[in-house]
């Protein structure tokens, strides 16, 4: 069943140039009181002597502003105005001279372009052919900047043109959705001049007896647009908005009634019989309840009471509000009265068939269903509000209606509206008090007195706005300069040219740097370590633009390399989206009470993460710089050329690859993510060093030496760097060897030959001076080549590996004669400590380097080409293997010592062997490129002779240590001879000592598993608590005195225990005491081995038979004998 009886008119919304031409229009338009009174105010304006004739209409989004200038605008043109009731038609003053109006609906572009083409629009239809038509066509056609002066021309030609046809006696031009050109103009401050509408008004305002009207309409005031400017600019257009008259456009509740009761057109003979009489009583308690204000018209409200069927009069001021906070006003006011909406008003006609009030609580679903989405975006009241609806049992349907009537009246929360218990239960529709007082009870809902009404939250609720307003205050006035605040808010994460990492491996980035327009000029001239660098001005003014786009097209940015400059448009309009960050970021810091109020607190976190999204998206279409919207509008500039190609996310990240193809393009492609990096990870960079160690020892075996079922990270590293790129083959006698790969090859694959020659043409083309590592570094970096961090040790190991012959590596100045990890660690940590020289393979000098490497021992080079380092670098691994005794010793020839000094010192290879050498020697310095055989001989024969002296002296000492050990003990024969002799009686006294040393002692003179030397070592650190390979010459008359005096004692302690020491079957020992009358002894312990035993025998024969035929005499002369040789033998060592 319809009821409705609705006019078209109320289906659409107005456009002034549409509907113009549409005669039906205005039928059944409502002539309000604020309409009549609008228009009084413009008709009172066309008396000659006034000066009003600038407008500017202020309301809401579609309370009827756009209807009411095409109302205005059909009057003024005097054209049919049937659609006038009569009683209106005697009530509005009447035009008295016809005004032509020109009609302009905003949108986000050009003002002046847009008055421009409604005056050429007049001019078409009526003019068609006059030099003012054509002269205007020709001039919009070339799309020149129109100037304000320009503009006003024109509208003065049109003005005079249909003042002297007497068409009209002037113009008015109505200009809708003003804001739109404001916006506009307000984003482009210094292209779209808003003075342009304060020379409209001026030239109205003098227009004298033949009148040019301009009316605005706007949707907020004047100000509201200018938000985003400068404090100046902001005055400015203060001043400008004073020349404006303002009419404000707001329609009281009674109005608004009036025009729902118009647009819904009821049926009142299809209503129910009842309706009308129960609508006039609901009609007048809610007005008596103050839910319509105290300032309307009664009477009227009264009459349209039964006309607002089934609106339930308490449903009119909440419906209002409702469609103010989170609709268009009257504009959706309208299409839920009129529209097929889910729960809106139509839907509820045809499920009741017009036999049911709609009320509160059917407002409520038609909220959720509607707004639902946005609600918890536009009021943080609607989360509480909901749940307690959602959470209550279904069945109990007076209940929730209850609830959905609170909960919307609170979701209002105004003032105006306070949902008291008699103004719930009318709405409602029952006199069910009781169980309103049950839901309180219960703590469904709570009473707030009678100035706050029923809520569905228990205390009062911290008020957002008002701390929003009070954040307004705190803060102050937007900041004028906004770059500081942009540049917390965007993002500087560098840029990766991902095509060019994708087809090379080589991860390229650029970075990002926001800049003061001022310091444009020397952000672009630093350096940088990034491989690009973007650069991009804050520009908050057009003149700024202006500026940055002179830099970006300058000389000095067309030598720059790899580097770009972005120029977005003026971005003073995001004044405002950062004020409101700020705002609420101040009420979530500053407002204490929002610990105590979930739902406030929740509210804010909202509106601050809401705000922040929206300044994200207007940072990111201002000046994202990978976004992937068209909507960009940055100006991309490279080598000072505009990039006309730049314009979203996707070519953005094209043009940064083809940048860096372009610059690197002789760059290494290898696809290993582990070592091609600028910064490789700890892990990677000990899988690089493990690599280059393999391939300095083992490049002559598979897979370096690697077992190639495992898979350690160096051998990903060896398979996408060694293997593909061809550097690691076996060579044509079989063995596996490092070298450069076939050119075809390596073009179609890793090119890293240029990289290669690169090291081989800056070290070739010095090859008589050192080159610093960190040059080879750089130069590798640079373009074209641009080797990653991470892949410049491998390719220098490779090089060293490839020419070791012809390559010489310094460490601090001195000479590395073979590289190890440990050292190319070093090289990689602190490249700038070292050096390298390259010695070009030569036959020259060849018979010397031979000679010395034949007689010097380093012969186990098989090779026809013998060069320098074939020579200097084993004489230098010889001289790093020598002992610290060796190298501090003065025992040695002064011609050796010589030798061992320049060896030690020494750091240049050509002037070690060609002049340092032969001067030590006592040759002289080798000149020339030839030397004569007789001078060769004698220099590799004198260098013979000092290198063997140095390599024999440190065994030397070892043999004196172990002579001098045989002498204290009185023993004849070798060590090794008497060795298990001396173990024997070190193993047995060592029971018998508790003395540290002399334990020590014996215990080292009962080990048998050490060879004579390694034996000697360790004795000489017993004695002198310092291994002898680091002895200095004092040492050793140290060790002669120690071991003298560890002996001697060792003998007294064996003589005074020789009965209870458990000798060895086949060692004969005696012990031998004699004392003198005055009380002194002399005693020995002598043990003999097999074959002094048997000579000891043969001897002892001989004397007796010598002193038998002596008696006493004899025993006496041989005791006597005995002390003097015990004398002898107990003498201190004094070597």
């Amino acid at each position: 069943m319809n009821i409705f009886k609705t006019h078209p008119r109320y289906l659409r919304s107005t456009n002034l140039e549409r509907d113009w031409h549409d005669p039906e229009v205005l039928s059944n338009y409502v002539i309000t009181p604020q309409s009549r009174a609008s228009f009084e105010k413009i008709n009172l304006g066309l008396k000659p002597q006034s000066g009003m004739r600038a407008w500017r209409i202020t309301g809401d989004y579609g309370s009827g502003k756009s209807s009411f200038a095409l109302f205005a605008a059909n009057l003024l043109d005097q054209r049919n105005e049937d659609f006038l009731p009569g009683g209106e038609k005697l009530s509005l003053s009447t035009v008295k001279q016809r005004i032509i109006p020109l009609l302009i609906t905003g949108h986000r572009g050009s003002l002046a372009l847009a008055i421009c083409n409604s005056v050429l629009g007049y001019l078409v239809e009526f003019h068609q052919g006059m030099a003012i038509t054509i002269e205007l066509q020709e001039l919009i056609a070339t799309k020149i900047t129109l100037t304000d002066a320009i503009v006003i021309q024109y509208v003065k030609k049109l003005h005079e043109v249909i003042v002297q046809s007497k068409k009209a006696a002037g113009i008015a031009i109505f200009i809708d959705e003003a804001g739109k050109f404001l916006e506009y103009a307000a984003s482009r401050s210094e292209q779209e001049d808003i003075y342009l509408l304060q020379s409209l008004a001026e030239l109205a305002s003098r227009s004298g007896k033949h009148p040019i009207v301009i009316v605005t309409i706007l949707h907020q005031g004047l100000n509201a647009y200018a938000e985003r400017l400068s404090k100046g600019q902001q005055r400015e257009w203060e001043k400008i908005a004073g020349r404006f008259e303002e009419v404000l456009w707001h329609h009281p509740l009674d109005q608004v009634a009036m025009l729902i009761a118009h647009s819904t057109n009821v049926d009142m003979d299809a209503i129910p019989s009842t309706a009308k009489y129960q609508a006039v009583i609901s009609m007048k308690n809610a007005i008596r309840l103050g839910w319509y204000g105290y300032n309307v018209n009664a009477d009227l409200l009264t009459e349209l009471a039964p006309r607002l069927y089934p609106l339930e009069p308490t449903i009119i001021p909440v419906l209002v509000r409702v469609f103010t906070l989170f609709g268009q006003n009257e504009r959706s006011l309208f299409s839920f009265l009129l529209g097929s909406e889910d729960f809106g008003l139509q839907e509820f006609v045809l499920k009741t068939e017009g036999q049911q009030y709609f009320r509160l609580y059917n407002l409520y679903d038609y909220v959720k269903a509607t707004f639902g989405a946005k609600l918890p975006s536009l009021s943080y009241y609607w989360k509480a509000i909901d749940e307690v609806v959602n959470i209550f049992p279904p069945e109990k349907i007076i209940e929730l209606q209850l609830l959905k009537t609170i909960g919307l009246i609170n979701l209002i929360n105004s003032d105006a509206l306070i949902p008291s218990k008699e103004l719930i239960l009318a709405a409602v529709g029952t006199e069910q008090g009781d169980i309103l007082d049950e839901l309180k009870a219960k703590q469904v809902i709570y009473y707030r007195g009678h100035a706050g009404g029923y809520c569905v939250w228990p205390h009062s609720s911290v008020n957002i706005e008002d701390c929003y307003q009070q954040a307004i205050l705190a803060l102050g006035p937007p900041a004028k300069d906004i770059k500081n605040q942009l540049k917390q808010k965007l993002s500087t994460r560098p840029l990766v040219a991902r095509r060019h990492y994708i087809a090379t491996g080589n991860l390229r980035y650029f970075e990002i740097q926001y800049v003061d327009v001022n310091y444009l000029k020397a952000a672009v001239e630093r350096q940088f370590e990034a491989d690009g660098l973007i650069v991009v001005p804050l520009c908050e003014t057009q003149n700024d633009v202006r500026s940055a786009t002179i830099v970006a097209v300058s000389d000095e940015s067309q030598q720059l390399n790899n580097v770009i400059i972005v120029v977005p448009a003026a971005l003073n309009y995001l004044s405002e989206f950062l004020e409101e960050v700020r705002r609420w970021e101040w009420v979530e810091r500053s407002v204490g009470e929002l610990r105590h109020d979930r739902f406030a607190r929740e509210e804010v976190s909202r509106k601050l993460a809401a705000a922040s999204l929206e300044l994200q998206r207007h940072l990111q279409k201002s000046i994202g710089l990978n976004a992937f919207s068209d909507e960009s509008e940055l100006a991309w500039y490279f080598k000072g050329e505009k990039q006309l190609e730049v314009v979203n996310g996707r070519s953005v990240m094209g043009f940064l690859s083809d940048i860096c193809d372009a610059t690197y393009f002789l760059a290494p492609k290898i696809h290993n993510e582990l070592v091609n990096r600028r910064d490789p990870s700890p892990a990677a960079t000990s899988a690089r060093l493990r690599l280059c160690e393999r391939m300095f020892e083992y490049s002559n075996m598979p897979y370096l030496g690697m077992d190639s079922e495992k898979h350690p990270p160096e051998m990903s590293m060896y398979l996408s760097v060694l293997q593909a790129a061809g550097l690691h083959n076996i060579s044509q006698n079989g063995t596996w060897e490092i070298s450069l790969p076939q050119t075809d090859y390596d073009a179609l694959n890793c090119n890293v030959i240029p990289a290669m020659r690169c090291i081989d043409h800056l070290l070739s083309n010095r090859y008589n001076e050192r080159v610093p590592v960190t040059e080879v570094f750089n130069a590798l970096q640079a373009p074209p080549f641009g080797v990653r961090n991470g892949m410049i040790p491998v390719l220098l190991a490779v090089f060293i590996v490839i020419n070791e012959q012809a390559v010489a590596v310094y460490e601090d100045g001195s000479f590395i004669p073979r590289i190890t990890g440990s050292n190319f660690l070093r090289l990689i940590k602190a490249p700038e400590t070292f050096d390298i020289q390259y010695y070009p393979i030569s036959t020259l000098r060849t018979s010397l380097f031979s000679k010395l490497v034949q007689d010097l021992g380093f012969d186990t080079i098989n090779r026809a080409d013998i060069n320098l380092l074939d020579v200097v670098k084993p004489l230098f691994v010889f001289m790093s293997g020598l002992p610290e005794y060796v190298m501090n010793t003065t025992s040695l020839d002064p011609r050796t010592q010589k030798v061992r000094g320049i060896l030690r010192a020494t750091r240049d290879p050509i002037k070690l062997l060609f002049t340092d050498l032969p001067i030590a020697t006592e040759i002289g310095e080798l000149k020339g490129d030839f030397f004569d055989a007789e001078i060769i001989n004698d220099f590799s024969a004198r260098l013979k002779m000092a290198i063997d002296e140095m390599r024999a002296s440190f065994p030397a000492l070892l043999r004196r240590l172990l002579n001098d050990l045989l002498r204290e003990f009185d023993l004849n024969g070798t060590f090794e001879s008497n060795r298990v002799a001396l173990a024997d009686r070190g193993r047995a006294l060592a029971p018998f000592v508790t003395e540290i040393r002399l334990k020590s002692y014996c215990l080292r003179l009962a080990d048998l598993n050490l060879n004579a030397d390694q034996w000697a070592e360790s004795l000489s650190n017993l004695i002198c608590s310092m291994p002898a390979n680091k002895w200095r010459d004092r040492d050793m008359y140290k060790f002669g005195q120690e071991i003298h005096q560890l002996t001697q004692q060792f003998l007294r302690v064996e003589a005074t225990v020789y009965d209870k020491t458990n000798r060895p079957a086949d060692t004969r020992s005696v012990r031998v005491s004699l004392t003198k009358p005055d009380g002194q002894e002399r005693d020995q312990v002598i043990h003999l081995t097999a074959a002094e035993a048997e000579a000891a025998d043969t001897l002892e024969f001989e004397l007796q038979k010598l002193l038998s035929s002596q008696g006493q005499v004899g025993i006496a002369a041989a005791s006597s004998l005995l002390w003097k040789m015990l004398s002898d033998t107990q003498k201190p060592n004094l070597t």
